[in-house]
């Protein structure tokens, strides 16, 4: 990756970090980031765009996973995909069939689109700042778990 670095003459564009941060560091990069790029073949979470929007930082990600509980057309940019057979031998991906393979010239028009109108990257990421503060908030996790504590009760 650094002789890659050097050979694109990148060197003063390109910081890498290979110590460990913690939770507030983390959360203090991801801020400062002009925008959060998850272009997954398939994502569990998204842990990563969870955080990122939480910061308020514009977040351009595949249309596909379990991203798609907070990433909306109106919360992030969604990147369109074709489904392609998985053809990883990474022991991790063994029992994969298919993946989602994002589309990244549509990814490009969309970096480009927030380079050029930092506004609407702004906008977004706003839209999604709000989305993760109401809907992941304490009172609506407290809500969500009487809720369900009272379903238990009454299925027993």
């Amino acid at each position: 990756l650094n002789s890659m670095i050097r050979e694109l003459s990148l060197l003063n564009q390109v910081i890498i970090i290979d110590e460990h941060l913690s939770h507030e560091e983390l959360l203090n990069l991801l801020a400062a980031a002009d925008v959060y790029i998850s272009l997954h073949r398939g994502e569990g979470l998204g842990l990563g765009m969870l955080e990122a929007m939480s910061v308020g930082t514009p977040v351009v990600c595949t249309n596909y996973g379990g991203n798609l509980d907070f990433c909306k057309p109106d919360t992030a940019f969604l990147v369109n995909y074709k489904m392609r057979p998985c053809n990883d031998d990474f022991y991790a991906y063994r029992f994969v069939k298919e993946w989602a393979e994002p589309d990244v010239n549509q990814a490009a028009d969309y970096l480009r689109q927030i380079y050029e109108n930092p506004d609407l990257g702004k906008a977004k990421a706003a839209a999604a700042k709000a989305f993760i503060e109401d809907f992941y908030s304490a009172q609506n996790f407290e809500k969500d778990i009487r809720f369900l504590m009272e379903k238990m009760g009454t299925e027993r």
